[in-house]
């Protein structure tokens, strides 16, 4: 059976019904519509599969397991799975099935909050636990032994189970077509079939490594990319208490500057605990704070209609929601703001506090009049400038463009593409890792003051001049460079820690401050040299379907990107 067909037939989307079994044995209606698909993220090169080899599919497993999503999603509706504890901390289940020891009264609850207009968002993804019956003995079934027992799991090559790949076949795809579903990986081909793309588990720090800035960056890098709408765990995800001598727990201003900005940049309004909830501060820690997020969350919802609309251009020509600022305003490739601010359509520009402590705040202004949204006052840049803004918490800086409207009128976007050259695709069989494929070489001429971005979600560099980007899905990695942390989890277990170029979702591609872009049309392992000051280089296995070269227009080569 073909690898994506068999998975089709998974157990945790069969159960993705109105009414489920519970722990107890008796029916529950959960009504919820939607899941979080995010652990679609890599197979490993060793993992034994139905069809093909996993070398092949590594990189194209995202946008296999997005299309699984975009047809599964038509009808969901899965249970909460209650909780374990792990050295990382507090993890969900992952057995599928509603925990009412944990939840009481699950039915009831749902039930008013839709008596209310409340729709449950809940989460599935693609795993299943080991021993799930050990942490919670009452548990109605354990999907892994049934997985392990009737060969559904994905095999290592000593024939052990790696992660799950299938199950019944009795599951069948409904037509409700109301729901939506995350990612937090993808690759070439994906975000075409994926609805909202989520930033991953940062660290709950501020810095651009893993941290509050670094949801900035991956959000205007994914919109570089072709995927349009994005979202970060508001606050982050990550703590950390090891020993007391590396301590990152979520502080209450993080939080509330977290809250501003994703009202602002994020499609998706939603918290997260944390993997240590009782150390770190929630929503709900105080009632100032549920007071802020109560707010900002008003503001999210009062800019759903202006969001609808960038939804809908983004579906046509393929603009982010996000934008940088040279997106529209190319004055901004000579400013040092497109790392700290972003524009949300072209209409809203907002420079999010992204350090602790601070009152007030520089803030870049194109050419234009700009409305401060707190205050009303009006900023007439005749060129650009920038500007001293009050920032306490509560007021991040945002500026509203007066010469725009909630229609958008943006540049008609020129279609097609020059196809640079075609190239054969070789056999891939008995290859095990991207080291023992055939390359392809590649290099094209640039300046020094040529800038890069792109290249799928990045967190730490907007601009990747002077990297060398390897395009590998690949575990992100907790800290990312930041030290101690990032050396510290790296030696413990290799790649735990990542770096400033790990990412669950790379791509091939980029564009450029000189309007050039590079489209690599492949699923294969590829490496992106940019630390020359005069040329760029790639590297490429010999199965590159085609490879495109564009002169564009500033939103051209997103339109064209969003085609694959």
């Amino acid at each position: 059976m073909p690898w994506l067909a068999f998975v089709f037939n998974c157990e945790l989307f069969r159960r993705a019904k109105a009414n489920l079994t519970c722990g107890n044995g008796h029916s529950a209606e959960v009504g919820a519509l939607g899941w979080m698909a995010d652990f679609g993220e890599y197979l490993p090169f060793d993992a034994q599969l139905y069809a093909g080899s996993a070398a092949e599919v590594h990189n194209d497993y995202p946008r296999l397991w997005a299309e699984l999503n975009q047809q599964a999603v038509q009808q969901a509706g899965m249970d909460w799975t209650g909780q374990r504890q792990d050295a990382f901390g507090t993890r969900l289940l992952w057995n599928w099935e509603v925990d009412l020891n944990h939840y009481p009264g699950w039915g009831g609850f749902v039930t008013s909050l839709q008596k209310e207009g409340i729709r449950m968002m809940t989460y599935i993804n693609p795993h299943v636990t080991t021993n799930a019956t050990s942490f919670h003995p009452y548990l109605h079934r354990d999907l892994f032994e049934e997985g392990r027992h009737n060969g559904y799991l994905v095999k290592n090559v000593d024939g052990d189970p790696y992660i799950q790949a299938s199950a019944s076949p009795a599951f069948q795809f409904g037509t409700e077509g109301d729901a939506v579903y995350f990612m937090r990986s993808s690759f070439v081909g994906a975000p075409k079939a994926t609805t909202v793309n989520w930033l991953g588990d940062q660290l709950v720090t501020w810095d651009s490594f893993d941290g509050l800035q670094s949801a900035v960056i991956g959000a205007l890098s994914s919109g570089l990319s072709g995927i349009s709408m994005t979202h970060s765990d508001i606050g982050g995800f990550t703590n950390m208490n090891l020993s007391h001598t590396m301590v990152y727990l979520r502080s209450k201003e993080l939080l509330l500057r977290w809250c501003e900005m994703s009202a602002f940049s994020d499609v998706v309004f939603r918290t997260h605990l944390g993997n240590l909830p009782t150390s770190a501060a929630q929503i709900y820690s105080d009632d100032a704070t549920l007071r802020h997020f109560a707010r900002f969350a008003r503001v999210h919802q009062a800019l759903g209609h202006f969001r609808q609309q960038l939804m809908t251009e983004a579906q046509s020509t393929g603009a982010p929601l996000v934008r940088p600022l040279f997106l529209h305003f190319p004055q901004a490739f000579e400013s040092n703001a497109s790392n700290s601010q972003f524009l949300v359509g072209k209409e809203l520009l907002v420079a999010p506090v992204l350090r602790p402590g601070v009152l007030t705040q520089q803030v870049w202004l194109p050419p234009g009049e700009w409305e401060h949204l707190w205050t009303c006052k009006t900023e007439l840049a005749r060129e650009s400038r920038w500007v001293q803004v009050d920032a306490h918490i509560g007021s991040p800086p945002v500026f509203f463009w007066k010469a725009g409207n909630f229609s958008l009128c943006v540049e008609n976007i020129g279609g097609g593409a020059d196809k640079l050259r075609a190239l054969p695709t070789s056999s891939s069989a008995g290859r095990t890792s991207p080291g023992a494929y055939n390359r392809l070489r590649l290099r094209f001429a640039s300046a020094d003051s040529e800038k890069f971005y792109g290249f799928g979600v990045q967190y730490t560099y907007l601009d990747l001049k002077g990297q060398v980007v390897p395009v590998l899905v690949t575990e992100q990695g907790v800290g990312r460079g930041l030290r101690p942390i990032t050396k510290y989890l790296n030696s413990a277990e290799h790649g735990a820690g990542g770096s400033p170029l790990t990412t669950y979702a790379p791509m091939p591609y980029y564009v450029t401050s000189f309007n050039r872009g590079l489209l690599l049309h492949s699923s294969r392992y590829s490496v992106f040299d940019l630390s020359r000051t005069n040329a760029v280089q790639v590297s490429a296995d010999m199965g590159v379907a085609s490879c495109y070269v564009k002169k564009f227009s500033r939103l051209g080569v997103l339109s064209l990107y969003g085609r694959w």
